[in-house]
């Protein structure tokens, strides 16, 4: 009889262990918490103030990244030989006009100008993501401390030439790029286009955006998937909810 009972409590507490378990390993692969471990502040899957799964949404936070980076990732085919190899590196890239569409200061000797300027419309794509700096919990949905719960988003689209002029006349335009640009990169200065440009052969532009492919962070609590090029470029600080989302 003292036997069975043994056993009897041996399989209670494998069974309360096997449920401890459980919980423990689809809290991590659903990024939830267990009843009762919502008090644990060291957690990193601790579920998100704002939480959202709509594009409406998820373009504003883009447009937030847009807004907010400095750098983007260029993605440009370069043709050798026969073949055609994928190519990125990070280019100067801000959001200087406020409307999504970044200005790009670029070397014409650099093998990203070189790569689009081959390409019928200078169409390619431009990969905004966030660096660490940014792993801060006032992204909407974001995990901190997770680069994969945090937001990033590849944009889709196509380069415009910016005609301004150069040091031989003021042009408004140049002047606030130009201030854009130093404002953020004070090195830049010396390489702008114009006669004054001693160091290389220059070129503003600016990636007009007609698509992307957004990534909230973790499915479970951000939005996944496409975005449309008006929501995109929906002049989102008319929202009367703005405010709730720190966008």
């Amino acid at each position: 009889m003292l036997s069975l009972r043994v056993l009897s409590l041996c399989i209670g507490v494998w069974l309360l262990l096997s449920i401890v378990g459980e919980c423990n390993a689809q809290q991590i692969l659903r990024a939830e918490h267990c009843e009762g471990s919502e008090e644990s502040n060291d957690n990193p899957f601790k579920r998100p103030k704002h939480v959202y799964r709509d594009s409406r949404t998820a373009s504003r936070v883009a447009r937030r990244l847009v807004g907010n980076n400095t750098v983007a990732m260029i993605n440009t085919q370069f043709e050798h030989g026969n073949d055609t190899v994928a190519m990125s590196f990070p280019e100067y890239a801000i959001d200087c006009f406020d409307s999504g569409d970044p200005v790009l200061l670029f070397i014409k000797m650099s093998h990203n100008w070189r790569n689009i300027a081959v390409q019928a419309g200078y169409d390619s794509s431009v990969t905004y993501t966030v660096d660490s700096s940014e792993f801060d919990a006032d992204w909407p949905g974001a995990s901190p401390g997770s680069m994969y719960g945090m937001p990033r988003v590849n944009l889709r689209g196509h380069f415009r030439l910016l005609r301004v002029a150069g040091d031989d006349a003021f042009d408004p335009e140049a002047d606030r790029i130009q201030q854009c640009f130093l404002s953020a990169h004070r090195e830049t200065g010396s390489w702008f286009p114009g006669d004054g440009n001693r160091v290389h052969s220059s070129v503003w532009t600016e990636f007009v955006v007609d698509s992307g492919y957004f990534v909230g962070g973790f499915g479970g609590y951000a939005y996944i998937g496409a975005l449309g090029n008006d929501e995109y470029h929906y002049q989102h600080s008319q929202d009367v909810d703005e405010g709730s989302l720190h966008l």
